[in-house]
Formats: C-alpha cells, structure tokens, sequence
C-alpha cells in the first residue's frame, strides 16, 4: 500500500496511534508519506497513485478537503482517534481546555471526518460504540501497541526513589479531584529520599525535588520513564476517562517501571500481572509510600510488566495495522 499519515507531532497520541504505527508498516515495506499538523497538504504536491490517508484526530476544513479531494481518485480515508473530543472534562476555571473542543464548528468537523472516512480506528470499546452511534459506516479497535524501542532502553542505577507522571494537559482534571497535588506535595516533605517528575502536565509542586519537562519527542520517552522507579496513572472516574486506552501502563510496563493506576476504564482488571496495582481515589498517599518502601516488590513487578508488555509489542501486532488499513482500501474499492 501507498499510505500518507498525517497528524499533529507534538501530541504523543499521534505518535503511538498514526506515526509509529505506519513506520512499523514502511518496515513491512509499504510506502510511507508522512505529514504533519500545519503542513498544506495540496493535492497536486501528493503522490499520485495513494491508496490511503491515514489521519490521527485532525479535523480541520484543509483536512477534510484533501480527504474528500483523495477519495475522488480511489484513495481509502482511514480517521483514527483515541479521545472522545466532544466529552473533554472541565479545567478548574469551568471551561474545556484552550482550542474550543465543545464549539459547534469543532462537533461539525469531526462528524464530517467521522462520516466520511471509510473506516474509523480507536483503541478503546467505548470509544468505538460511540464513533458508531456518531454515524461512522464501519469502525475497528486496534489497540495501542508499543514501539520495540520501549523495551531495549537501560535503566540507570540511582539512589532514591523516583515517582513520574506521563499527563496531558487534560489530566489537570484529575490532579484536581483526586487531590494528587496534596498527596505528592505530602510525599516530598515526609521523604527525603522521594524525586517527582511530571512531563506535560506542570503539577506546580513547588519543591526542590519536583522537575517539570513540559514537552518531550516521543523517541526520548522511553529513556525518561525508565529511569522512574514508579510510573503514575491517576483517572478520575468521569465518561471521557472510561474511554480511553491503556497505552501508558503498557509503556510504562515495556521500560521495566512498576505502575499505580486507578481502576477506571482501560485500567479496569489489570494488576499484578501486567505490572502493577490498582489504587482507590482515597488511597494514593498510602499505595506510594507502600511501593516507595518496597524495591523488591518493585522489581517483581517490573519483570511482569515487562513480560506483558512484550505481548503489546508494535513488530508483534503491526499486521493488525496492516489488516485495518487493507480493509479500508477495500472498501474504497468496492464503492467504486
């Protein structure tokens, strides 16, 4: 297949749901054009002969032009997304996050996208159920699947214990109502020995052993989460949560990093197994200090994570990509 990715770069969704995925397919030896949010994406300057668009979330009028402009000629539309846009919670001043995600102009376009695309990909049940019910023709899960490069990373010797937090700006939602910024601040002043690291989400911690990375390539990321001694998963029990994806406890699991998760959604019956444990809203402060406590159990349950995340591996399900995006080129076809 000759395929064109296009999503937004700096969103790590992007890069686990659109661009890992199509290099995985390249390696395979599909053909690959990859664009990114911002670059004009003029017909006349694409390849000829496309058999899919590929297109992680975006739903902008360019897009959806260069969309209906590809499927003219035969080209299958294939829209992924892993968040419902239409259901993001409110920020602590009342208001969705900067960008207008509730904006009827925004609820248009993705209905658009939804209707137009040949075939709609999601990781998530939820999710699918509700592409359906939005008036997506045909819909697939595909799950999150994680880049080889996650498990091959050395983890570095360091004293103390390191506690981080991969978080977009929407779990600023979650930090808020579960009291995580109460909890970890608490953490740090009882335990000298406590290092926190946030990467996208800022915590405001203010304290001398608290680093903020506000933004990171996805290539570096196994590196930074491999040198934490837990990996944090807090989701407060709401509707946009329930349909998300399990990605994370899979990355952090890949990289060898023991893993707290709420029990909400995606994360809802993994455990011990997959690397990790369950922890209620009410019992962060004490699951922490458990596992803070513990480097054996850390190191138990780091060997499960990683061998579960081994079954999660990109090279050992990129055929589902393949299979996925073969369907949708399909059904192009079939429709003349």
């Amino acid at each position: 297949m000759r395929i064109i990715a296009w999503g937004d770069q700096r969103h790590v969704n992007t890069s686990h749901r659109c661009f890992e995925p199509a290099r995985a397919l390249q390696e395979r030896g599909h053909e690959l054009l990859v664009l990114r949010e911002g670059e004009e994406a003029r017909t006349d300057t694409l390849p000829d002969g496309c058999d899919v668009l590929f297109v992680h979330r975006l739903h902008s009028a360019n897009v959806l032009r260069t969309a209906h402009a590809l499927t003219a000629t035969g080209a299958a539309f294939v829209w992924d997304n892993d968040d419902d846009l239409t259901d993001v919670p409110p920020n602590p001043r009342g208001s969705v996050k900067r960008g207008g995600l509730r904006s009827q102009q925004t609820a248009a376009e993705l209905s658009a996208a939804i209707g137009l695309a040949d075939l709609v990909t999601t990781p998530s049940a939820d999710l699918a159920l509700r592409f359906r019910a939005g008036g997506a023709p045909a819909v697939t899960i595909v799950e999150n699947y994680v880049p080889d490069a996650f498990s091959r990373v050395r983890r570095p010797a360091h004293d103390g214990v390191t506690i981080g937090w991969v978080a977009g700006y929407e779990h600023i939602y979650d930090l808020r109502e579960l009291g995580l910024r109460d909890v970890l601040r608490q953490l740090l002043d009882e335990r000298a020995d406590v290092r926190v690291v946030s990467i996208g989400l800022d915590l405001s911690l203010e304290r001398d052993r608290y680093r903020y990375m506000p933004m990171v390539h996805y290539a570096e990321l196994p590196q930074l989460t491999a040198e934490w001694d837990i990996g944090i998963a807090p989701l407060a029990d709401v509707s946009f949560n329930r349909a998300r994806s399990n990605c994370k406890l899979k990355e952090y699991a890949a990289v060898g990093t023991p893993w707290l998760a709420s029990p909400v959604g995606p994360y809802a019956g993994l455990g011990e197994r997959e690397g990790g444990r369950l922890v209620a809203d009410d019992d962060w402060h004490a699951a922490l200090g458990r596992l803070s406590d513990d480097a054996r159990e850390r190191g138990k349950l780091a060997k499960r994570g990683r061998r579960w995340s081994r079954e999660h591996a990109m090279s050992r399900n990129v055929k589902r990509w393949e299979a996925a995006l073969g369907d949708a080129v399909q059904r192009r076809r079939a429709r003349g």
